[in-house]
């Protein structure tokens, strides 16, 4: 078991939170205009790389922190930790149904 680095765990968040505010900023955006911009599809691709990449580097932490046994891949990091409640993070309410249909999850647990 290693010890928690809460620091480490806020950061990530933070990421991911950050990174999510960004991409609100395409909400509602039509299609073929998202399409029309390799720009913005390439900020898009960055960003949802951000969040993935933050996302596993804190399962991986948490799993680690509780004494779990290493996962072999990414999936396996977030099935684990979507199976042990006290990995879940209270997410702000308007991130729930999003990240609930992305991993499995109820939305009344997170």
């Amino acid at each position: 078991m290693t010890e928690l680095d809460a620091q480490l765990a806020r950061r990530k968040l933070a990421t991911i939170t950050r990174s999510l505010d960004l991409l609100a900023a395409i909400e509602g955006l039509p299609l073929a205009e998202y399409r029309a911009d390799p720009f913005r599809q390439k900020g898009v691709e960055r960003l949802l790389q951000e969040v993935v990449e933050a996302a596993v580097d804190t399962n991986l932490h948490l799993l680690g922190a509780a004494g779990a046994p290493t996962p072999g891949d990414y999936y396996q990091a977030s099935s684990t930790s979507g199976a042990m409640a006290s990995c879940r993070p209270r997410w702000p309410k308007r991130w729930r149904p999003p990240l609930a249909s992305a991993t499995g999850w109820s939305t009344n647990t997170m």
